[in-house]
């Protein structure tokens, strides 16, 4: 009789029971490693959050405005806790992928390892793009800080939202190609928006050279018509020229304050009404 033949005349009880002691020892190894590596996620889980709180990250990234962001996008727990969590989840990915080896489950086993694969790059793109936010942050108050001291710079604040999506943008595609993803369209993008920065910032300097032009102009036509100690008379406003400076005149009035004005303005359309000094 053949081993088929006496196969067929055991009751599937007693098959069960064979495939399951056949089966026992990869039962058991995948049940262990279950267990090890659960325990050593929730170690390791432990030790990352330690070494956060004591290395001080935590308190630059709240320095640096990244915990302020991750609040913006509803993640609320510490830095160390994200950490944390994301160590137990990469070694709990690792169990799993074992596991599945021990079962025999290759598909399984091969998914969970291109996830595994991947968590890095997860992370480095994460890491770009918060890092990316924080520096626009910090590039658009630098350009608003700078173009608002600067006279010859008109409309800072568009200045500083040109530079921020700039440097978002950078960081963005950087981030995304990290993820393995075609960044051609977003490149192209950048190099738009890099253009109407420039062409922006051009056409203030020009806009704003232009005043001052007009200002130097007016100043010397100003210095022909009113001396120092001239009374001069500009609709409401009336007082003793004082000096001129630049670009400005200084009028002082009766009750004894001054007032600068652009050298223009003696040229509006109201006019200039010139008393001489005796």
């Amino acid at each position: 009789m053949s081993g088929e033949e006496l196969w067929a005349l055991v009751s599937p009880e007693q098959r069960l029971v064979a495939r399951l002691v056949d089966a026992a020892p990869s039962l058991l190894a995948a049940l262990a490693s279950l267990v090890v590596g659960t325990a050593l996620a929730v170690v390791g889980r432990r030790i990352t959050r330690a070494l956060v709180r004591r290395s001080g990250l935590d308190a630059l990234l709240e320095r640096l405005g990244v915990v302020r962001l991750l609040y913006a996008v509803q993640l609320k727990s510490g830095v160390d806790v994200l950490a944390g969590d994301l160590v137990f989840a990469t070694l709990l990915l690792v169990t799993l992928m074992v596991s599945a080896e021990r079962l025999g489950l290759q598909g399984v086993a091969e998914g969970l390892s291109t996830v595994i694969e991947f968590v890095p790059r997860l992370v480095a793109a994460g890491v770009v793009g918060l890092f990316g936010f924080v520096a626009a942050d910090m590039a658009s108050r630098v350009a608003l800080g700078l173009g608002r001291r600067r006279q010859d710079l008109l409309a800072p604040t568009f200045l500083s939202n040109i530079v921020y999506w700039l440097v978002l943008a950078v960081a963005l595609a950087t981030a995304a190609g990290h993820l393995g993803l075609d960044t051609r369209l977003v490149d192209g993008l950048i190099l738009v928006v890099g253009a109407v920065g420039c062409g922006s910032v051009g056409l203030s300097f020009a806009f704003a050279s232009q005043r001052f032009l007009t200002d130097v102009i007016a100043r010397t036509y100003a210095r022909q018509i009113a001396d120092p100690g001239d009374r001069v008379r500009l609709g409401a406003v009336e007082g003793v020229v004082v000096r001129f400076d630049a670009v400005t005149v200084v009028l002082r009035h009766d009750e004894g304050h001054e007032l600068v004005l652009p050298c223009r303005r003696l040229f509006a359309d109201e006019g200039v009404e010139v008393f001489r000094a005796e």
